[in-house]
């Protein structure tokens, strides 16, 4: 449907509704989930997920210390470091192991996500595999969100601290906000898979056709390319009527 417009000198008709091809929307899901597990790898790497500040008071006056920290690097000196390598020791408590096992299994899944959607441009699928990584990605989502359990870990607890004159707060940094868009990211995404039509019938790309077509052509062996090129060389050097011959 179509509304037109008219004018003294032109008539302009005006669609009512652009259509979208099922292969665009599909690619604006893929890209919100390759976004998602970019995002998801970039928390589970970042040395500055938390932000750990420390008050010392003394009598009249106090002064503050930050310390960053992630997932499995903390910053040291302006570089990222191995966490038990950081200024502060702590053993890993349960709760910073549950942050980078749910913090790898995101990121591992995310990119299980991307490549299977990627593939279908390749690989004709089915409704159930398409909803399938819909349901991957809400997974996705789960997983990156109990990141921030780290915030249970002892170092974000002020009992971590012996010195009764020392208060310490944890804050979210830029490694926590790469976390939470990565959330964001992985169940915009899912509820696209959901909403976008399942891919049917041929793929976008007929690899497997093309892989084919090749594999068919006919394979000559040593010997023939060796006689052809020979009869070639004659050809140019004697100036012979095989030259001509069709």
């Amino acid at each position: 449907m179509s509304e037109k417009i008219e004018s003294p000198n032109t008539a302009i008709t005006i669609p009512n509704q652009i259509a979208v091809r099922p292969w665009a929307k599909r690619l604006i899901v893929w890209v919100l989930a390759f976004s998602g597990f970019i995002l998801s790898c970039v928390a589970a790497g970042s040395c500055r997920f938390v932000q750990r500040v420390e008050l010392e008071i003394f009598d009249d006056d106090a002064e503050a210390s930050i310390e960053y920290f992630g997932l499995f690097q903390s910053l040291v000196g302006g570089a990222c470091a191995n966490l038990n390598g950081a200024s502060f020791e702590s053993s890993s408590s349960a709760s910073e192991k549950a942050a980078k096992a749910f913090g790898v299994l995101a990121a591992l899944l995310g990119g299980v996500a991307v490549f299977a959607q990627l593939s279908m441009c390749c690989i004709k699928t089915n409704e159930k595999s398409w909803y399938a990584i819909g349901f991957v990605l809400a997974i996705c989502t789960v997983f990156q969100s109990f990141t921030f359990i780290i915030f249970n870990s002892p170092r974000c607890k002020e009992d971590f601290l012996v010195d009764p004159d020392i208060s310490g707060k944890c804050n979210l940094d830029e490694g926590g906000a790469a976390s939470i868009s990565a959330m964001l990211f992985y169940i915009f995404a899912s509820v696209g898979v959901f909403l976008v039509p399942a891919p049917s019938g041929e793929p976008l790309f007929n690899c497997s056709g093309l892989a084919l077509t090749h594999s068919q052509e006919p394979l000559r062996t040593v010997t023939e390319v060796i006689n052809s090129v020979s009869f070639s060389m004659q050809c140019m050097l004697f100036q012979t009527e095989c030259c001509n011959t069709d």
